[in-house]
């Protein structure tokens, strides 16, 4: 995790460094203005994320929006794990260029071509949101400097879900087209020897700001063309679990756990199965059998190499105590793996089967931040897998085995050689995600015990999603365009949702584009209900529905189907609603578990579906609840205005007494009381116990579109002179306007 500190010596104290602008080799195609540059916030599952549309990941740097945060609603806190994710594409034909951006530098520049607000597509896509840019190293005269430029025009599509078990993780498809005509280093046709690679300088993780420690590791799962046989830490050829896309068994199973086994599960078999009866005249593959640590025999039809680099969090050496993943709050790894590119001379083939094809990643290299590469030269090392600060080995291996100890490092997952005529696209698909651990584990810290999957088994599940539906399966692959891929159920969409507080409670307003919006992969309306969520303090709903309403004419068994699908285990703690298909809703302050006053609550509304065909239901995201204007949830506070002549007994200070601070929002951990039922216009005279003037508060209420003010005035613990307050008793005298007035008393505790 970086401090100010550490992003002022990124910028001021790395020898050799090149500034904005700065010339590489006498060319540099530097984006000026960034005409359209924007980001995008993907927040739908449990891992948020920015996506840029200039080659570029996160934005942790300024620490405003999400940056692989998981749990992106962690209470109060950006518990992110990139700093910031690079898009690298390089070739040394005629001459070494490596187009990238760098920090503050970008040399992709945001495309015009049938953009709108910089992205060609954002919405239900392929996945329940897609986020698509488009940008390129082309020159023209808005964006670049004068330079060098390769005419390499990149579509990136960004996919997330938010349900499990996609929620952890993010699929890009990217698409690279060569246009020899933008070419101004020598035109070559075709270009060879080109490098794909996505550069994640990884922070883990930003969830304690008071440890700026840098104590991260870096490390590769996968086949590493037997470079790791000798070294003392090699996971991937470890032999610890059986490794499955849903869970993980513990013990070995015979096979190493860098790989994926692909076939001894259903929806695997599933797919190979589907490839044969459409290209092998419903010949299955041969299959090999392999015991399961519990025992179960089980077959399989490939092994596949996982292709994963990571980064995680791990003992801190300054520190005497024991702090590897922050006490559970930084327990992830974070992680990258191409699960399909276009041919390249690395993939494994079969000369007897020409479909055959297994994706092999090209070399895993990592560096530290004092040693970022200054240069195209030493880039272009780093994607070829030859820089010699990583010992000559093409997958550098663990830092301890270079000597190496825990430190800020960023890794580079490559992919090539490519040889491209101009006018043709590579394509490249990449799994990005956050995981329990590499192999799944109990997260004590976030969620309550609950078992998350580790990186290995969000990777296997993306690959399983990508071929889902395909006719293809990953030893006989398909691209992107080549045919339809992520078949797998999606959500509802969410609703459009508004609330505010009122007297008599907190009222939902939301639209109904979910009942109208057509399932994305199915084409049907499958709409079958909402679900009201209410959560305090921060938004994570933890708790059951409020209430949850089925839209009418939906038999009664099939509503048992989803109860069972979605609440499983408190399906007796929620109010059912059947044959009714209502728009808001309100949750009544006289009701004895209704909203009370001096809490900040959030409100989220889903929809959910029923599929016939695979007989499930699916919840949409609970991320409706209300942000501000840069994405923080912003909490609503019941309505305490006193009126009448009864405003004397309605008044209250919360809390009371105060015990060194009070959880206000999910981003506010503050020192304040606050007077609430206040009548729209007084005044706050605060005393000592001795009579001493500590401070006066004037209060003019705001009123609502319904006439309703909010009734609440906070003070901070400040004196007039601006000193802390004591711990003591304090007296407090309300006035209104005509004199009359009320006095109380309330306790502060330090």
């Amino acid at each position: 995790m970086k401090k100010a500190l550490i992003a002022f010596l990124l910028i001021a104290g790395i020898a050799g460094a090149r500034t904005a602008g700065q010339l590489d080799g006498g060319y540099v195609p530097f984006c000026k203005a960034c005409i359209n540059a924007a980001s995008y916030v993907m927040d739908k599952g449990d891992l948020w994320n920015s996506v840029w549309n200039r080659g570029e990941h996160g934005d942790a740097p300024n620490e405003d929006k999400a940056s692989y945060s998981w749990p992106g609603s962690a209470p109060g806190v950006n518990a992110y794990y990139l700093w910031q994710g690079k898009f690298w594409f390089g070739t040394d034909d005629p001459d070494t260029f490596v187009t990238q951006t760098e920090y503050g530098e970008w040399e992709w520049c945001p495309s015009t071509e049938n953009t709108v607000g910089g992205f060609y597509f954002v919405g239900p896509g392929k996945s329940a949101l897609d986020v698509v840019a488009i940008y390129h190293d082309f020159f023209d005269n808005a964006n670049n400097a004068n330079g060098r430029h390769l005419g390499v025009k990149v579509i990136e599509r960004a996919l997330s879900w938010p349900h499990k078990p996609y929620s952890d993780l993010f699929a890009y498809e990217c698409m690279i087209t060569y246009d020899a005509s933008q070419n101004d280093a020598g035109a070559p046709d075709p270009l060879k020897d080109a490098y794909v690679a996505w550069v994640y300088d990884a922070d883990v993780c930003g969830a304690d700001p008071t440890d700026p420690h840098i104590d991260d590791l870096v490390a590769f799962d996968g086949y590493t063309f037997g470079e790791w046989d000798n070294l003392s830490y090699n996971p991937s050829e470890q032999d610890s679990f059986c490794i499955l896309s849903d869970t993980t068994l513990v013990g070995p199973d015979g096979i190493p756990d860098g790989y994926i086994i692909w076939g001894d599960e259903e929806a695997e078999k599933e797919i190979t199965k589907a490839w044969a009866d459409a290209h092998n005249g419903g010949v299955m593959p041969d299959s090999t059998a392999y015991t399961r640590p519990d025992g179960t025999t089980c077959y399989y039809y490939y092994l596949l190499p996982r292709n994963l680099s990571y980064i995680w969090d791990s003992e801190n050496p300054a520190d005497p105590n024991p702090d590897v993943g922050e006490g559970g709050a930084c327990a992830g790894y974070i992680g990258m793996a191409a699960i399909y590119t276009s041919p390249t001379p690395t993939d494994s083939t079969d000369p007897s089967d020409p479909s055959f094809r297994i994706t092999r990643a090209f070399a895993h290299q990592w560096w530290n931040w004092e040693s970022d590469p200054p240069t195209d030269e030493s880039r272009y090392q780093y994607l070829s897998g030859h820089h010699n600060a990583t010992g000559g080995y093409r997958f550098a291996p663990m830092p301890y085995d270079l000597g190496a100890k825990e430190f800020d490092y960023r890794f580079v997952n490559s992919y090539g050689p490519f040889s491209i005529p101009s006018g043709d696209t590579i394509s490249i698909v990449w799994i990005g995600a956050v995981g329990m651990g590499l192999s799944g584990g109990n997260d004590n810290y976030w969620r309550g015990g609950e078992w998350m999957p580790g990186l290995r088994n969000l990777v296997d599940k993306g690959l399983i999603a990508y071929y889902t539906g395909s006719g293809y399966d990953p030893a006989h692959p398909s691209g992107p365009n080549e045919s339809p891929h992520w078949r797998i159920p999606v959500p509802p969409v969410s609703p459009f949702l508004s609330y505010t507080a009122n007297p008599d409670g907190i009222k939902l307003v939301w639209d109904r584009r979910a009942e109208i919006t057509p399932d994305p992969v199915s084409g049907k309306l499958d709409f079958a209900g909402y679900a009201v969520y209410r959560a305090i303090y921060s938004p994570q709903f933890k708790e059951p529905p409020l209430a949850v309403f089925f839209r009418p004419g939906i038999p009664d068994s099939i509503k048992e189907e989803i109860k069972n699908d979605i609440w499983p285990n408190t399906k007796d703690q929620i109010t059912f609603y059947s044959d009714t298909t209502p728009h808001q809703f309100t949750d009544y302050a006289s009701d004895p578990k209704g909203p009370k006053p001096g809490f900040p609550y959030y409100y989220a509304v889903t929809a959910f579906d029923w599929d016939e065909e695979k007989l499930v239901s699916l919840e949409s995201a609970k991320d409706n609840y209300l942000k501000s204007s840069d994405g923080a949830p912003v909490p609503t506070n019941m309505i305490t205005q006193s009126s009448g002549d009864d405003w004397k007994d309605k008044v209250r200070v919360v809390p009371n007494p105060f015990l060194g601070s009070a959880v206000w929002t999910a981003t506010e951990v503050v020192q304040k009381v606050e007077f609430q039922y206040l009548p729209p216009s007084c005044r706050i005279d605060i005393y000592t116990m001795s009579g001493d003037w500590v401070q006066t508060l004037e209060h003019r209420s705001g009123v609502d579109e319904g006439g309703v003010g909010s009734g609440t005035e906070s003070w901070d613990l400040l004196t007039r002179n601006g000193q802390r307050v004591v711990s003591g008793v304090y007296f407090y005298k309300i006035t209104i306007p005509n004199g009359d007035y009320m006095m109380g008393k309330m306790m502060i505790l330090r």
